[in-house]
């Protein structure tokens, strides 16, 4: 597919590329391991930097290497997005559905799993599926409806709307039975089978919330963040930068490195200092947050210094996806509380 030189918008649902990517010379990887070498093909994923650990999509050289002697029934691709603002999956199941099905049929050999699904959102196009089922050569594979309301994509909650089953957060899906990736990870293991650079490219998505636009791009893996923004001419002198799911509060710097992590970038205005007011005891938090949590009681805790009253209040539980702190009327500092007291 032929792609931009320059940046490019939502709108345009393409993919631009940084200089110094387009222009490297594929990879012939030999001799290729059969199709069912688990550990031929963990090893050439590991040496070509074929990697992935981010909320949607994660760990997955941890993934892989407990699938040897451990039974998996589902293998997992969510083309899911929680922001519709930055639809990054969707743009890639459509830029790379050749990738996406050779990958998706890789890890479907090697896990053995008898059920393929691919969960994609209803209100989405999703006429890539034809062109990747046809590629995975298992009669299991099945696209699975399933809206990306935030925070959806977490391992935990897709493990119990999909499964049934219970996962601590932090928890690899495969101690479940269940192997859980991305489409961003499914193109990267693809591209490897098809002989591809999969180690020198990564997918991008970039919100500019200043300008309200959303750029996807192919960058070199372990470009700089700053370097991104340069390309795309974001120098706005207030800028500060969140990596993944907005509400999550994961800052980063512009001498981040990009590429396996999160792959959503937004920048955003400088973050007022948080002067918050008393707890109301509203409820709020604990009615909007999706794992059913107390997080007040766990702020309590964090001020406190109790862990056990941390165990009460659910801290095992939580996701870390920060709802709770975006619904609080008196502006209470209850996701950083909790990461405080995990910590």
């Amino acid at each position: 597919m032929d792609v931009p030189s320059t940046p490019t918008a939502v709108s345009d649902a393409t993919f631009a590329v940084m200089p110094g990517t387009s222009a490297v010379e594929p990879v012939r990887i030999t001799p290729t391991p059969a199709p069912g070498d688990l550990s031929g093909w963990v090893g050439m994923l590991k040496n070509t930097g074929v990697q992935a650990d981010r909320i949607a999509s994660p760990d997955l050289g941890a993934q892989l290497a407990q699938l040897e002697g451990r039974k998996i029934d589902t293998m997992i691709c969510s083309v899911l997005d929680t922001d519709p603002s930055v639809p990054l999956n969707a743009t890639i199941a459509e830029t790379f559905t050749d990738e996406l099905g050779a990958g998706i049929d890789l890890l479907a050999r090697l896990t053995g799993a008898p059920r393929i699904w691919i969960t994609a959102d209803p209100d989405k196009p999703s006429d890539w599926f034809d062109t990747v089922a046809d590629k995975v050569h298992r009669p299991g594979c099945r696209l699975i409806p399933l809206r990306g309301d935030y925070p959806q994509t977490d391992p935990a909650l897709m493990m119990h709307t999909l499964l049934q089953r219970q996962l601590k957060p932090g928890k690899l899906p495969t101690e479940k039975g269940a192997l859980l990736i991305d489409a961003a990870a499914a193109v990267a293991v693809g591209k490897c089978v098809l002989h591809e650079p999969p180690s020198r490219q990564s997918p991008l998505a970039v919100r500019d919330h200043f300008a309200q636009k959303t750029y996807f791009l192919l960058v070199p893996m372990g470009v700089r963040l700053a370097s991104v923004c340069d390309f795309l001419q974001i120098h706005h002198p207030e800028a500060q930068f969140r990596g993944g799911d907005f509400l999550r509060d994961l800052w980063i710097t512009p001498d981040t490195p990009l590429g396996q992590g999160e792959l959503v970038i937004h920048a955003t205005a400088i973050a007022a200092d948080a002067n918050p007011d008393p707890c109301i005891h509203c409820g709020w938090c604990l009615e909007a947050c999706p794992t059913r949590i107390h997080p007040a009681g766990l702020l309590d805790a964090a001020q406190q210094n109790d862990r056990r009253a941390g165990r009460k209040f659910g801290i095992e539980s939580c996701i870390e996806c920060g709802i709770c702190s975006y619904v609080c009327p008196t502006r209470l500092p209850l996701l950083a509380a909790i990461r405080g007291l995990k910590s």
